[in-house]
């Protein structure tokens, strides 16, 4: 789901719930003319996601008509009389959320800055992941995400691809990082920046998370934008396919991502509109768009991903 442009944390949430994709898949994508409300509540029951971010991710994969049911969360609040009311909270749009993850062990000066930059920016939001690596903040919004770690360049060699934020440090001269500096950048093409403090280094990962809010604004606002990025996503999907020749080229899962969206409905596209065509005709379907370098093999390989 992820590289539909669903909210990583969504994804991971309702991906967890299943053994595999087609099994994901199965439970997603209903049938044609299927109650698409019943399916988005019972999804939503079955993974603890809302009903709204299940509508979301209906939408994502293709089905236009999921209905956007607006659940809203109550919690409990005291007044100055001590009293208790109750305090609604609309969730937000994940979909189209620049997600801002910290890692362990990220320093906590640097956690608390970035915390305090974000605050009242609607579009992103700050979390905690133990997933990531120690000392790692992610930015990320769908399929499109920059890592950075902040250190003083100490850590060997090579920096495991991170942008590197260096900060000053009584164990390492800044003629020795200059160094490294430039043979990680030439050697592996590694970029880092110098920082005088965390706080600096906060500005700099927030001003990322703030570009891509802007390119998230302008994409929002571009008439094509979901054809765009529905192509994008599937395509994302298809080059998951393994044959025995390997996995999917890029070019190739691209232009077979075009070629079947071509044969999506206004109100069926996408990942949703090539599962329902593959249910009916299986691989032959695949074959049938004529997309280059997709023969017997590659269609069943694509086959084989989503329907199992």
């Amino acid at each position: 789901p992820v590289r539909l442009t669903v909210s990583r944390q969504t994804a991971v949430k309702l991906a967890s719930c299943f053994q595999s994709l087609p099994e994901l898949l199965a439970a997603a994508i209903p049938e044609p003319g299927s109650d698409l409300e019943e399916k988005v509540r019972h999804l939503a029951e079955l993974s603890g996601i809302t009903t709204y971010q299940i509508g979301l991710m209906l939408q994502a994969f293709g089905l236009q008509s999921a209905p956007l049911l607006r659940t809203r969360r109550r919690r409990m609040r005291g007044d100055d009389e001590g009293q208790m009311e109750e305090e609604e909270e609309e969730e937000k749009d994940e979909l189209h959320q620049v997600l801002l993850e910290i890692g362990p062990g990220v320093n906590s000066a640097l956690a608390r800055s970035l915390k305090k930059l974000c605050i009242g920016r609607e579009r992103t939001t700050v979390s905690n992941c133990q997933d990531l690596g120690q000392g790692i903040v992610r930015v990320s919004f769908g399929d499109i995400s920059r890592s950075f770690f902040v250190g003083d360049g100490s850590e060997s060699l090579p920096w495991c691809g991170q942008h590197y934020l260096l900060l000053p440090s009584s164990r390492q001269s800044w003629t020795e990082v200059a160094r490294k500096r430039a043979m990680a950048y030439v050697d592996q093409g590694l970029p880092s920046s110098k920082c005088t403090s965390h706080d600096q280094a906060a500005r700099h990962i927030s001003a990322c998370a703030k570009a891509f809010e802007k390119s998230n604004s302008r994409e929002l606002s571009t008439r094509s934008h979901r054809g765009l990025r529905v192509r994008k996503g599937l395509a994302g999907v298809l080059g998951l396919s393994r044959s025995a020749g390997g996995k999917l080229p890029e070019n190739v899962a691209q232009d077979l991502a075009e070629r079947l969206d071509q044969r999506g409905s206004r109100d069926v596209f996408g990942l949703a509109s090539v599962v329902h065509n593959l249910r009916r005709q299986g691989e032959a379907y695949v074959l049938n768009v004529n997309a280059k370098q997709v023969g017997q093999e590659r269609a069943a390989a694509v086959k084989a991903l989503l329907l199992g």
